[in-house]
């Protein structure tokens, strides 16, 4: 009886695997029509897509350096999305705020008793903020408390009228973003 019911538990399975590994594939048949088109997407925020922005971030260690026989102040801000082909092609624009306004780099004014300018120079992954006095003497050193934001327009996007922050934010959609207090 046993031998009997190995019998046909043997010969059902050998039906089956020759059954599913005996089947030819066969050929390929023709696609299908194509179906309709699905519904247009939503419109995007102009202009999002085309900007770069930074979050408000302190710079970096400050230091007493020297450009073109020029007395400076120096701290970098580091600036990943900053690369060669972006300095190259792009209009970058960096922001800075003490906590009462925001203010484009670069920016002169009367502090210390001296005239001085606050600018930045760009380098892949980093900018140089910078401060001078105009008379060279080096008298007013860039602040630790000053926050720094940039943006980073490629070349062929079309540029707002002012380069004043509230403006360009706007303009750009920019991203919102508090300072650090």
């Amino acid at each position: 009886m046993l031998t009997k019911r190995l019998l046909i538990a043997g010969l059902l399975l050998l039906t089956f695997t020759a059954f599913f590994t005996a089947c030819k594939k066969g050929d390929t048949g023709p696609a299908g029509a194509q179906g309709p088109a699905g519904p247009q997407g939503p419109k995007g925020d102009t202009g999002v897509a085309n900007a770069i922005w930074s979050s408000w971030a302190y710079a970096g260690t400050i230091k007493d350096s020297v450009i073109d026989n020029s007395n400076v102040s120096i701290a970098p801000l580091l600036a990943p999305a900053l690369t060669s082909a972006r300095i190259a092609n792009s209009t970058i624009l960096v922001y800075f705020t003490y906590g009462s306004g925001y203010l484009l780099l670069p920016y002169t004014s009367y502090a210390g008793n001296k005239p001085n300018t606050m600018g930045f120079v760009t380098l892949p992954g980093k900018f140089i903020i910078t401060r001078f006095t105009h008379d060279n003497s080096n008298a007013v050193k860039l602040s630790s408390i000053l926050q720094y934001r940039y943006v980073i327009i490629p070349g062929g996007t079309p540029a707002p009228t002012s380069y004043d922050y509230n403006t360009v934010t706007r303009y750009y959609h920019a991203p919102p973003e508090q300072p650090i207090y």
